[in-house]
């Protein structure tokens, strides 16, 4: 709506995003050139969106970048470009689709915990899950009511698969959990997860090492035996969890 309010002129409101952010008054932001902080701003997001760490030492609140990313890219759309003229109510649909598809796209390269419902985060969720609880030998009845919490309203069939394979499988704890971790990184790879895509994941997962009340370093190493195989590397396992939980190494 400020955009409209503004005639569409992303240069003015982006310049309003910055003057909002830091504090810049009139006179300081017309005595030099805003673009210059406006395309930083730009840039910021790209770098940002290509780090899959950036939500662990960003706030919850959209940052600057992203608001300067999206007020400077909608108005290349045709919901926007279209605005005020007749269209079918079929056109229509087909602008919005195109916005909406480009925001969550912008967000979701920022936030991608934002987006777990229709990624398959829960098949790679319950094998995994039941590798740490099982990775540092034993069964913990904390950690055992948090994975039936986590996955409460999930698909029940998904669930008794492994539920069966937990209870009936012959094989040790420690081959179970290599078999569980290698069926997870099958499936995360042909969904197409990227390590990006895979940071909510490995956050849930430190969640499910910690129902317990501690994070063993087995349940830390089965964690990262599956994220290496996306790019995860054990510095980028203990930043997350320095992060999540304020631990000191």
């Amino acid at each position: 709506m400020g955009l409209l309010a503004i005639d569409f002129n992303h240069k003015s409101y982006s310049t309003a995003i910055i003057k909002h952010f830091t504090g810049l008054n009139e006179s300081t932001i017309s005595s030099f050139n805003v673009l210059p902080l406006i395309n930083l701003g730009l840039e910021q997001y790209d770098q940002f969106a290509n780090d899959p760490l950036f939500n662990d030492v960003a706030s919850t609140h959209p940052s600057m970048m992203l608001r300067l990313k999206i007020i400077n890219t909608i108005p290349q759309l045709k919901l926007i470009r279209n605005f005020n003229q007749m269209y079918s109510v079929e056109e229509i649909n087909v602008f919005k689709k195109e916005y909406n598809t480009t925001i969550n796209e912008l967000v979701e390269a920022i936030y991608p915990e934002l987006f777990p419902d229709n990624k398959g985060w829960d098949k790679i969720l319950v094998p995994m899950t039941i590798a740490v609880i099982l990775s540092d030998g034993e069964i913990d009845e904390k950690e055992i009511k948090y994975f039936e919490d986590l996955f409460s309203h999930k698909s029940s069939q998904l669930i008794s698969k492994y539920k069966k394979l937990l209870l009936h499988d012959n094989r040790s704890f420690k081959a179970l959990v290599e078999a569980f971790i290698n069926d997870s990184i099958t499936i995360a790879d042909n969904l197409g997860y990227n390590k990006h895509k895979l940071v909510p994941v490995i956050r849930k997962l430190l969640l499910v090492a910690d129902s317990d009340g501690q994070i063993d370093m087995q349940e830390l190493e089965c964690i990262y035996k599956f994220g290496q195989a996306f790019g995860f590397t054990r510095e980028d396992i203990v930043i997350m969890v320095q992060t999540q939980y304020r631990l000191n190494f």
